[in-house]
């Protein structure tokens, strides 16, 4: 497996300025920690920080899933920051964090009222879970 180590920070900011987020400090913070460590969290789950270009693709993906299942529009519009296996954690417009789950969209939802709050979950390494 190659990994690449980019800083990803200017990505991440440009791609919030675009979609009109306000970027959580902390994900520029770990943009900028990629340039010499992959961003890994290693719970019972397992989520990698996604590179702005995934996180466009992932949207894009979203975006396609919802001309058929309509119940995922509202997380199209919404940045995906980690993922793992084609599940997506996603950063709202109102800074909440709702969850993707490849195989049960239906009963997903909002896992943290902030990038802030899911940061603890994930370093406590607690289950994520519906609010």
């Amino acid at each position: 497996m190659l990994v690449r180590l980019v800083r990803t920070d200017h990505g991440w900011r440009t791609l919030a300025d675009e979609l009109g987020f306000r970027c959580p400090p902390a994900l520029l913070e770990l943009g900028r920690a990629s340039e010499h460590q992959v961003v890994h969290i290693d719970d019972d789950h397992g989520w990698d920080l996604l590179f702005p270009e995934q996180a466009r693709e992932a949207r894009q993906f979203l975006a396609h899933l919802a001309t058929d299942f309509p119940a995922v529009g509202e997380r199209s519009r919404m940045v995906p920051v980690f993922g793992q296996d084609g599940d997506l954690l996603l950063l709202a417009p109102d800074e909440r964090v709702w969850m993707f789950t490849h195989d049960d969209w239906d009963n997903d939802g909002v896992v943290a009222e902030s990038f802030d709050a899911l940061l603890v979950l994930l370093a406590g390494r607690r289950r994520i879970a519906r609010l």
